[in-house]
């Protein structure tokens, strides 16, 4: 049995499109605001405790790279961003206290 789907309303199916497109694009932003928030919480805490991310990265075990990203608000799994706030005894709602 095959189905066929027929625009009706090619104007609504335009605009629906471009305000999904919209939407996901205010999306993206806040999170990447929200991203670097974190990111420069942590960078603040670890400056505290090392003077650069690198020997903190190696002191700790951690990748370089994956510090100097979450610092930089880049792209970055939640469990890197717990496990380095927890390692610098950074309370998770800390991270987060302030951001909507």
């Amino acid at each position: 049995m095959y189905y066929i789907i027929i625009d009706v309303n090619p104007y609504l199916s335009r605009k629906l499109r471009e305000m999904k497109s919209a939407t996901d694009t205010e999306l993206n932003s806040d999170i990447d605001n929200i991203l670097k928030e974190i990111g420069s919480r942590i960078r603040t805490k670890r400056k505290m405790v090392n003077k650069n991310y690198e020997d903190f990265a190696r002191a700790h075990n951690f990748n370089k790279v994956t510090v100097s990203r979450i610092e930089q608000g880049s792209n970055s799994s939640l469990k890197s961003i717990i496990i380095i706030a927890r390692t610098l005894d950074i309370p998770i709602e800390e991270l987060f206290k302030g951001i909507h």
